[in-house]
This record gives C-alpha cells, structure tokens and sequence, in this order.
C-alpha cells in the first residue's frame, strides 16, 4: 500500500519540474526583441514624419541625435518641417529659422552620406 506522503511527494515534485522547466524555457522573440530608446521615439511618429526624421537624423539646433531625448519633435519653418530633439531647442529654432534649415540641411547631407557610404 502506497502511504499519503509517498504520494504527496511524488506531486509536488512534478509541480517543482514544471515551474522550473517553465522559467527556463526560451521567450517567443517578440518577448526577447527590445527596442532601442531611439527607436520607440520614432515608432510614436507617423509613417510620414518617420521617414522625414530619419532623413535628417539629428536636431536642427542642437545637433543631438533624433530621438535621444524622447519622440522628435516636428516645427514648420518657411514651410519646410524640421525635426528637433527636444521642446527646449524650439525657441531658438524660430528666432533663427535661416541657421535651423541650414542645420537640418547639413543633417539630411550627412545622413545621406553615411548611408551611401554603407
């Protein structure tokens, strides 16, 4: 005759492998992959204005890289969108608009450079 604790033992042992073996399982990739900080601030703009920031890569004003300090932030300036690292850089953006578009020019050209380069 099998005694309780014969019994009782063998359950929780089973219960014990099976939350080990569970922990140490592989996570499914989408658990594994992580997005970089610069890459979930880009994810929060839209297809469009993704694509816009990307080209230029780096703040009109403080040369920081897009995305380094949260989701870029986009201004108008003659007409032409501009991508700044941060709400701090707008002021100055538009008290010198001619340095801000030549800045994200430079930005776009260096940019697209690198990547011709790859």
């Amino acid at each position: 005759m099998i005694k309780w604790w014969a019994m009782a033992s063998v359950v929780l042992g089973a219960m014990l492998f099976q939350a080990c073996s569970s922990e140490s399982a592989p996570k499914p990739a989408a658990e594994t992959t992580k997005k970089s900080p610069r890459e979930e601030a880009f994810a929060k703009l839209d297809p469009a204005d993704r694509e816009l920031a990307e080209a230029q890569g780096y703040c009109a004003v403080s040369e920081a890289e897009l995305g380094s300090m949260g989701m870029p932030i986009k201004l108008v300036i003659n007409d032409q969108p501009v991508f700044l690292c941060c709400k701090g850089c707008e002021a100055e953006a538009k008290s010198e608009p001619e340095k801000t578009l030549a800045t994200a020019e430079a930005s776009r050209k260096k940019v697209a450079e690198a990547k011709a380069a790859k």
